[in-house]
């Protein structure tokens, strides 16, 4: 499964969905992650630790987020709009 991992779009929020030894687990079991270029830097986490840990980076919120919209429903698909990605984004959750 492919697993993108957007930056967190909300005032004041500072979370990400996924740390590097999250990553690293969900590697090791198949999977394929993409981690938005900095997403966790307000946190102290490094694109180098989501690296070593065999995530892709990406530097678009658009390449991650279209592939993680789906899980994360209407929520993140409006802050997609915000971001001028456009409304026409399928939002399943």
């Amino acid at each position: 499964m492919l697993i993108g991992v957007p930056k967190e779009i909300k005032n004041h929020e500072y979370r990400i969905g996924l740390t590097p030894s999250g990553a690293r687990e969900l590697i090791a079991n198949g999977h394929k992650v993409m981690v938005q270029r900095d997403g966790g830097k307000s946190i102290g986490l490094t694109n180098e630790q989501y690296e070593k840990a065999g995530a892709e980076i990406v530097e678009a919120d658009g390449e991650a987020a279209a592939i993680e919209h789906r899980q994360r429903g209407v929520e993140l698909a409006r802050g997609i709009e915000q971001h001028g990605l456009g409304p026409n984004l399928d939002t399943h959750s």
